[in-house]
């Protein structure tokens, strides 16, 4: 798990939030989200699903499924382990 961590906090933006140990990994940014008026950016979005898609190939043996979600100025990827 934390080699998911690591890979995923060294291609991306992308902080780990979350308890070690779980089966969900969370992680989360809004590093070039406009706080203010609340909106996500497209470049963190789209920076999540390519981590995604390189996270499900690497670790294709640990990781069930990934989803990426926005709210407000967020853009979240959670990867579920088998």
């Amino acid at each position: 798990m934390q080699e998911i961590i690591d890979f995923v906090e060294y291609y991306s933006n992308q902080q780990f939030e979350g308890e070690e140990g779980s089966k969900e990994l969370e992680f989360a940014t809004r590093c070039n989200g406009d706080v203010g008026a609340e909106e996500y950016s497209q470049f963190d979005l789209d920076d999540a699903n390519q981590v995604a898609l390189r996270v499900f190939d690497k670790f294709k043996d640990l990781v069930d499924t990934y989803s990426v979600d926005t709210c407000d100025e967020w853009v979240s990827l959670i990867i579920t382990l088998k």
